[in-house]
C-alpha cells in the first residue's frame, strides 16, 4: 500500500469517528438552539481597517444583531472576529438581512465620514450549524 493510500485510509477513518460522535451528541456545543418560528443568520462582515470595528461592533447590537450564540448544551459561545449572530421572529430571508445591513452600513458611513469602511459581507441561513467555539468571555 502507497503512502498517499495510508494518508488516505487514515484520513477517513478520522472523518468517519468525528462523523459517529457528531451523530451520537447531537444535543452538544456543535448545534445551536433553535427556537421554534424563528430564522436565525450567521454574518461575516470584514472591513477595510481594524479601527472600524468597534463602531460597526456597536452599531450592529444596537440593531439586534450579537457576537455570540447559544449552543444546545445552553452555553452561550463566542463567534469569530467580524461574525455577527441573528435571530429573527419573522419569516425573512438571506437577501433583506443582507440589504438591511448594507443600508444600515452605508448610512453609517456616511453619517462618519468613514469612505474606506469598504464591508465585505456574507449573510448565511443558520439552519443547520455545526461549530466548535469557546464559552463567552461575556458570560
Amino acid at each position: 500500500m502507497s503512502v498517499d493510500n495510508v494518508v488516505r485510509n487514515y484520513k477517513q477513518s478520522q472523518a468517519q469517528q468525528l462523523l459517529a460522535r457528531l451523530e451520537a451528541d447531537e444535543s452538544k456545543s456543535h448545534t445551536l438552539a433553535p427556537l421554534r418560528d424563528s430564522k436565525e443568520f450567521i454574518i461575516r462582515i470584514q472591513l477595510s481597517h481594524e479601527r472600524h470595528y468597534d463602531q460597526v461592533h456597536e452599531l450592529l447590537e444596537e440593531a439586534g444583531y450579537t457576537r455570540t450564540i447559544t449552543t444546545h448544551d445552553g452555553i452561550q459561545r463566542d463567534l469569530p472576529h467580524a461574525m455577527f449572530y441573528l435571530r429573527h421572529v419573522q419569516k425573512i430571508t438571506n437577501k433583506l438581512v443582507f440589504v438591511a445591513l448594507t443600508h444600515t452600513l452605508e448610512e453609517h458611513a456616511k453619517l462618519h465620514h468613514l469612505h474606506d469602511l469598504n464591508p465585505q459581507i456574507i449573510v448565511m441561513n443558520a439552519d443547520e450549524v455545526y461549530l466548535e467555539l469557546d464559552p463567552s468571555k461575556q458570560s
